[in-house]
């Protein structure tokens, strides 16, 4: 009887501390309501003003879609997360729209030929009953994080 009562009272003092991804630390972004497509939702985050847009192919983790999109002569990375994803149990969505606000701090990447990337604009929709984040970032030429990563390692070391 104490063994069951040990693990009612562990699940209960453990639930409140889990992690689950949602969208409620994003700053206040507009919310578009329900569309009929990845392309709608792409559509209204840039004022109808398409020119061109493609979508990229990407594999597992937390995004759903990602597009390369050419508005107003610009072109733009734009990258379409569910809030419900599989692999987000520990994501925090809103992490670099933070960090945009601490870019300051983040200076001596330009020393090391980084950068960071960050959302320009975002807004959330509906979408088979399902809620989305879009966002868009300036396009930047170079390599990812994970390009460097395989390179790194795939290095043959004399």
């Amino acid at each position: 009887m104490f063994k069951k009562h040990l693990v009612i009272f562990l699940f209960c003092l453990m639930y409140p501390f889990s992690l689950k991804a949602d969208f409620k630390g994003l700053p206040k972004l507009p919310d578009f309501g329900k569309v009929n497509s990845y392309y709608d939702a792409v559509r209204i985050l840039f004022d109808d003003h398409l020119q061109e847009i493609e979508e990229i192919k990407t594999s597992g983790g937390q995004v759903e879609k990602v597009f390369s999109v050419i508005s107003l002569n610009k072109r733009w990375f734009v990258k379409i997360t569910r809030e419900d994803c599989e692999s987000c149990e520990n994501t925090h969505f809103d992490t670099e729209w933070k960090l945009k606000k601490e870019y300051k701090n983040y200076s001596w990447l330009g020393l090391k030929n980084a950068e960071l990337v960050f959302p320009e604009k975002g807004e959330t929709f509906i979408l088979e009953n399902k809620k989305h984040l879009v966002a868009r970032y300036a396009w930047v030429p170079g390599e990812t994080l994970s390009d460097i990563y395989s390179k790194y390692f795939n290095e043959k070391k004399p």
